[in-house]
């Protein structure tokens, strides 16, 4: 029996008995050690800022295994969700093929490849100053279930990275972390989330000081995704086999409400459009938030 785990990983359940009992323990010991191991780690951050709604940032300078220029900081980012659970969180947190629809300046993103506990993803981005960039990452999951940690590390790989757009450029570095615990009291989700980005080429050297303004604003996107439940529907279609079919919703969104190309005009008017993917697997289309 498998079990779902995000970034398209399978699990086997645990094992019964003494041996299934002593690898619940390893990974709990693991778990507080990596805690403490953070908990001195965390000392050498630089306090900058907390937002009115209790999203507190610090920095640091980036390592130089990040591959970014001298001077980019590596921003931290904690606060406690009290309103969403942590599988809704990490739900949101493992919808790579749709962060095009809620992720602050996406425009494009894709799973490239994914083998064991690795997956490979690759995006477009415009954003202010930098312009039009993609990167390619490689994102690792470190969560530790019975400590019930979800967790995955990422930074910039030349693999899988796919041909350049025309008129974008590379960026030079994007590494960072999620870690997702659950609240106080089991209730909500505690988030810490690192950062590095060195949008390379044709961006003042001054800008790579500067602390990202962003960074709140991608933990509410994934607050407002997790709370919506629109990553269930990816999650079910992975579960089933599936794959999302925008040829055929494109099609019958036309024939229904004749809109426009673009993929926000596609999910609006295939909300209720039951498409089959790939393997004739039935996919339902997500319900779009007006």
């Amino acid at each position: 029996m498998a079990t779902s785990t995000g970034y398209g990983r399978e699990k086997r359940a645990p094992v019964a008995g003494r041996r299934g009992s002593e690898r619940a323990r390893v990974d709990v010991v693991r778990a507080g050690a990596a805690t403490r191991a953070r908990g001195r780690e965390d000392s050498e951050w630089t306090f900058v800022k907390r937002t009115r709604d209790g999203i507190e940032l610090r920095s640091r300078p980036a390592p130089a295994s990040a591959g970014a220029r001298p001077g980019v900081r590596e921003i931290l980012a904690t606060c406690v969700l009290e309103d969403v659970d942590r599988e809704s969180m990490w739900g949101a947190v493992c919808d790579l093929e749709r962060y095009d629809e809620f992720v602050p300046y996406v425009v494009a993103s894709e799973v490239a490849a994914r083998r064991g506990r690795k997956t490979w993803s690759r995006a477009d981005v415009r954003a202010p100053v930098a312009g039009d960039r993609s990167y390619a990452i490689v994102i690792e999951e470190t969560s530790v279930g019975d400590a019930g940690v979800n967790a995955a590390t990422w930074r910039t790989t030349r693999e899988h990275e796919g041909a350049l757009k025309p008129g974008h450029r590379r960026m030079r570095a994007n590494c960072g972390s999620w870690e997702l615990r659950d609240g106080p009291g089991g209730k909500g989700t505690a988030v810490r989330y690192t950062l590095i980005t060195d949008p390379g080429r044709g961006v003042p050297r001054w800008l790579l000081t500067q602390t990202p303004k962003t960074v709140p604003d991608v933990i509410r996107a994934f607050r407002t995704r997790a709370l919506s439940g629109e990553w269930r529907a990816a999650a079910t279609s992975k579960a089933r086999g599936g794959a999302w079919n925008w040829d055929a919703a494109r099609a019958r969104a036309h024939r229904r409400r004749g809109l426009g190309e673009t993929r926000v005009d596609i999910v609006r008017a295939a909300r209720d459009v039951g498409v089959r993917g790939e393997n004739d697997t039935f996919v339902r289309i997500h319900r779009f938030r007006h």
